[in-house]
């Protein structure tokens, strides 16, 4: 139990870079670039304990799913009217100790079984769509996108200018485009 802990201590470790480049992408209502961060590393530590070798995707590919999905599930429920009194609310231990502060936002991140369905279903057809409609290059650029790298890394990594890179995400997007 130990050794799985210490594995799983060094590979959120590693990841740390993943999880920041992702979070940089997104604004939560009422809260802090560190809170981002925080979704993000749940997110990362679920695609820890849930990755199989077998699905053919990597673990970065895999993680930056569940890094992005934890951070938007985040932003989707902090943004939610019905949940505004609910982000401005404070626990009762917090304003018994005299730690009260009504601007503070708490955020409570939760999810149904259902929804959890629906979200799998939907990554499957993503990857599935991704899978049939990009290139080989359009695929690279799209890992590294996603990894958080910018444009001049990318084109680095790849051998390619800025501008072919720019021209593959915008391809890419259109391809992705799930209102199609």
């Amino acid at each position: 139990m130990k050794s799985e802990n210490l594995s799983e201590d060094v590979i959120v470790r590693k990841h740390i870079k993943l999880v920041r480049g992702v979070a940089r992408r997104f604004y939560l209502v009422g809260a802090e670039q560190e809170d981002v961060i925080q979704e993000g590393m749940i997110g990362l530590l679920k695609a820890v304990r849930e990755y199989k070798d077998e699905s053919g995707a990597s673990f970065e590919t895999f993680a930056t799913l569940c890094i992005k999905r934890q951070i938007l599930k985040a932003v989707n429920i902090a943004n939610r009217q019905k949940s505004s009194p609910l982000n401005l609310a404070e626990s009762l231990e917090f304003i018994e100790n005299g730690n009260y502060n009504s601007v503070a936002g708490k955020f409570i991140i939760c999810s149904s079984p259902e929804d959890e369905i629906i979200d799998k279903e939907k990554d499957k057809s993503r990857k599935e769509k991704m899978a049939k409609l990009l290139s080989p290059m359009e695929k690279k650029v799209l890992k590294y996108y996603l990894e958080g790298q910018s444009y001049g890394e990318i084109a680095g990594n790849l051998s390619l200018t800025k501008k072919s890179i720019d021209n593959a995400i915008q391809r890419i997007k259109k391809k992705l485009d799930t209102k199609k």
